[in-house]
């Protein structure tokens, strides 16, 4: 689908009880984990690449092969600018956003507006927790998914 635009929308799967707590109604910090901030890359569906039907699949899909169960909460959403914008103190971009499309990964649909926010150099702890902080900021209310169709 080629490069990740400035001003698209992003989504974030968000599973219950892991990220979501469904009593307090609050997502949890842990929806954005150290280890994917640090290492593996924040895992996001372009969601005006996808029809909302697609998006809704693959959230369902995600979830149901999640290794540690659950359900499907609804998405959380963010735009590529903001992620792009969490800047360290020397004003260099903490996180790039990029193209990653799945194919052939089964058991996992393909997914062709997949996309990855991955950290832009090596990244200690600290910093790690302050880009979580501050994606948990940015991200916008939940979406459930009886509404994912309308976003």
């Amino acid at each position: 689908m080629g490069r990740v635009a400035s001003d698209e929308r992003l989504a974030r799967i968000v599973r219950s009880p892991r990220f979501y707590n469904p009593k307090t109604k609050a997502i949890k910090a842990g929806i954005f984990s150290l280890s994917e901030i640090r290492k593996s890359g924040i895992s996001l569906i372009r969601i005006d690449k996808i029809s909302r039907d697609e998006l809704l699949d693959a959230a369902l899909a995600v979830t149901m092969h999640a290794p540690e169960g659950g359900t499907l909460a609804g998405v959380g959403l963010l735009e590529a600018s903001r992620i792009r914008a969490i800047i360290c103190p020397k004003s260099e971009r903490y996180l790039c956003v990029k193209d990653d499309p799945v194919v052939n990964q089964p058991p996992l649909p393909d997914n062709p507006a997949h996309a990855l926010a991955e950290a832009a150099r090596v990244l200690s702890e600290v910093e790690a927790i302050e880009i979580q902080t501050e994606l948990k900021f940015i991200m916008g209310q939940l979406v459930e998914p009886i509404d994912i169709k309308s976003i």
